[in-house]
């Protein structure tokens, strides 16, 4: 069993995001031990510290000048997460007839119809979409509920 701990396991202290408040200010080149001197950091913590600034690295967010040398990357953004709403939301739009959960799935490319259902939820809670009817599933077992948008500009404008 793997006993190292996960990002998942490690508790939130705050620390990157202290070190990049103090090294985003900087318009200089620093070290790492002008960093846990800024931040008057102590013993366990000077070596998170230089995890932390690895880690940077590693995104870009920082960059290594030359060996022990660092500077901030002003122009660094983090990417952009929530790729597949957007997407789920086009094929509902572009969807011109009823549609289920499973032809947004097909439509969009997302893996399964978990995330698919979170969203006819949240829209259908919000009165952007309604119920429309029902039809057999392809199984033959059930039915699968068919949606509609209910105000196709308005959707546009709110929701895309």
């Amino acid at each position: 069993m793997n006993s190292q701990k996960t990002s998942a396991t490690i508790p939130k202290t705050g620390l990157a995001k202290r070190i990049r408040c103090w090294v985003s200010t900087r318009q200089s080149i620093f070290t790492v031990p002008e960093v846990c001197n800024g931040l008057r950091a102590k013993g366990k913590d000077r070596m998170q510290i230089r995890n932390v600034i690895t880690d940077f690295v590693k995104r870009g967010e920082i960059q290594r000048i030359k060996k022990g040398r660092y500077q901030y990357n002003q122009g660094w953004r983090r990417e952009k997460k929530g790729c597949l709403k957007p997407r789920i939301v086009k094929a509902m739009y572009v969807s011109a007839s009823a549609f289920s959960s499973a032809d947004i799935q097909r439509i969009s490319g997302v893996s399964n119809t978990s995330y698919v259902n979170r969203i006819i939820r949240n829209l259908k809670k919000n009165g952007h979409i309604h119920l429309v009817g029902k039809r057999p599933c392809v199984h033959g077992r059930g039915a699968t509920q068919l949606y509609n948008i209910v105000n196709r500009e308005k959707f546009k404008i709110e929701v895309m």
